[in-house]
């Protein structure tokens, strides 16, 4: 075949996993070429978002896929993209305005400062689909790998391909702290061939190893240990009490973020958060006591903008409700909030698996990797929340054992790579290291079938991996987890190969090492806009 590479911002370490399939394709009798963006293009997504001029484009270009030797890199400044095919809308970077802006409200994407950047990103936008069109056609690509495809100008190369008619999957950087995420003929926030393995995994047992690896994820939460994740939260926390009186049920409620899914395609379900929260607390009857526990990243200051429109959102329903609203910069923790409540309803984000795996009664409201697994009751969509109620009829270990699978399949093998890929350590997860073993053949099946095939297909016959790794879970033997996936891990053996990370060119490998002393991706400040 030959494949095409497009990486776009060059947030860590996407360009690197981009280019790392890439040689791999090349290795295994592909024709590879990819495509830099070179400043082709008036304005994007990552300047928008920490507030560069047009030189922000010079590390950019050095940083991405240039910064990796040994596939062809062709620039788009050779394409003319004179006229838009089409197939392209404006509404396609609105994803991104949502995502620069963080706006929940809908409402409010109609006002002057939203509407001014939506004209800015729309027309660079669909230059860039005019050249990947133009690239596409001229190299007789077969499919190409993008990374992320939702912002901006990575929308425009998928739906080019799209246009093009050739298949493609977009990349993005594990969940967790091994892998690579494969997702075949859609963006990066497409959920349906993690549901389609969510359901053929979701009533097979955990193997030994697995088990472990899923708990690890818990137990590493609760000892407040390092992850090798984008983001993690309110390191300093302390327990709190709840903060409201009850005579009934006491619900805690995890907001996340919607503004990167909402109106995306897959996310059709997607409706009021607020609403839906309402009509649980309705069902539950008379006297619950609701406690909303802002998210930690409307407390931070990302590239320059604050959470405060996403705080507000729902600091301002809370109040007309009569709900306790925790703010996002609150050090209350989250988990001894979680402990303390009846009924926990996820909108998404990582509470609610979080909160099955200590046995709680959860509810997902939004669209999410666990939401089918039986480890929680599944209430997305209006009218859906009685029948999802029955999950407080389900054993608490059997709350635990559901979303223990649903985190392995998760992590493990709807991520792709996991033995092959880590990070490397003191880089933030922003350096990965790659077993020279690993091939393509996991990216040409699922290219080829359009669904993301599993990882890591093994199962147990029986469950008794399982209930040891509950017994301890419910025994709190937190550290003894972490050890026994630590065991597992050294236990792992492999067929050949070493673990070497990719060669750098010297201008990248400059920029690189001045970039690992500052924060990471949208972390950099920029000006105000």
């Amino acid at each position: 075949m030959n494949i095409g590479l497009f990486a776009g911002p060059t947030f860590r370490p996407h360009p690197e996993h981009v280019s790392w399939l890439g040689q791999l394709a090349k290795a295994g009798g592909h024709r590879v070429v990819g495509l830099s963006c070179d400043g082709a293009v008036s304005d994007c997504y990552g300047r928008a978002l920490l507030g560069r001029s047009r030189m922000g484009c010079v590390p950019c270009s050095l940083a991405g896929l240039r910064a990796y030797p040994g596939v062809e890199i062709q620039s788009a400044r050779t394409l003319t993209g004179s006229s838009t095919p089409s197939g392209w809308r404006d509404a396609e970077v609105l994803s991104s305005v949502r995502t620069i802006l963080r706006e929940e409200d809908d409402l409010r994407l109609g006002g002057p400062e939203a509407t001014a950047l939506l004209s800015r990103l729309a027309a660079p936008a669909a230059q860039m689909y005019a050249k990947c069109c133009e690239w596409i056609q001229r190299e007789r690509l077969d499919a190409v790998l993008v990374f992320n495809g939702r912002m901006d100008v990575t929308r425009a190369a998928i739906r080019a391909a799209q246009h093009c008619g050739i298949r493609f999957a977009t990349i993005e950087r594990a969940s967790f702290d091994t892998g690579v995420r494969v997702t075949p003929m859609t963006d990066c926030n497409s959920l349906r061939s993690e549901h389609r393995l969510q359901a053929i995994f979701r009533d097979d047992p955990l193997l030994a190893d697995q088990a472990a690896f899923a708990a690890d994820f818990i137990a590493r939460r609760v000892m407040r240990m390092p992850v090798s994740e984008w983001r993690s939260y309110n390191p300093d926390r302390v327990a709190a009490e709840w903060p409201h009186p009850s005579t009934g049920a006491r619900v805690l409620v995890g907001p996340s973020s919607q503004y990167e899914v909402r109106g995306e395609e897959g996310w059709e379900e997607l409706g009021d958060m607020r609403q839906a929260v309402d009509e649980v607390v309705e069902r539950l009857g008379p006297g619950a006591s609701v406690v909303v526990r802002g998210h930690p990243v409307w407390g931070e200051t990302i590239a320059g903008a604050t959470g405060e429109s996403a705080a507000r959102y729902y600091r301002e329903w809370c109040s007309k409700r009569g709900y306790a609203f925790v703010e996002p910069d609150s050090k209350a923790d989250t988990r001894s909030l979680m402990m303390q409540a009846d009924v926990v309803l996820a909108t998404g984000g990582t509470i609610g698996i979080e909160a099955a795996c200590a046995g709680r009664a959860v509810l997902a409201l939004a669209p999410c990797y666990y939401q089918a697994s039986g480890a929680v009751g599944n209430a997305v969509g209006r009218g859906s929340s009685e029948s999802a109620l029955m999950i407080r009829q389900v054993a608490p270990r059997e709350r635990i054992r559901h979303a223990l699978r649903a985190i392995y399949t998760h992590a493990y093998r709807t991520t792709q790579y996991c033995r092959y890929t880590r990070p490397f350590p003191g880089r933030q997860g922003a350096e990965w290291e790659y077993r020279s073993d690993a091939d393509f053949s996991q990216v040409e099946r699922a290219l080829m079938s359009g669904f993301t095939q599993a990882d890591d297909e093994r199962v147990a016959t029986d469950t008794t991996a399982e209930d040891a790794v509950i017994d301890s879970m419910q025994g709190e033997h937190w550290r003894e987890l972490v050890d026994d996936a630590q065991r597992h891990r050294r236990e792992q053996s492999f067929s050949g190969g070493e673990w070497r990370r990719l060669r750098l060119s010297i201008p990248a490998r400059v920029l690189l090492s001045v970039r690992g002393r500052l924060p990471k991706g949208d972390r950099l400040r920029s000006p105000k806009r």
